[in-house]
């Protein structure tokens, strides 16, 4: 089975407030700019900004499951 059909069998979380799903390829630069705002920065303990290849690199990881 590929990412692609397992992604489409995973049930969402959603409430009021908040949708929570698994990442996707259309959500890689959206993830960059997050990682890269300073204050979301300071709470995840990084200290300097990220690369888009480091992001991209973390989305393929977390698809393999080597998070």
């Amino acid at each position: 089975m590929s990412n692609s059909q397992q992604l489409s069998q995973v049930e969402f979380l959603s409430g009021e407030r908040i949708c929570l799903r698994p990442i996707e390829p259309d959500d890689v630069a959206s993830l960059h700019r997050w990682a890269n705002d300073p204050e979301t920065r300071g709470l995840t303990g990084e200290t300097r900004p990220s690369s888009y290849a480091r992001t991209l690199e973390f989305y393929q990881k977390v698809q393999r499951e080597e998070v």
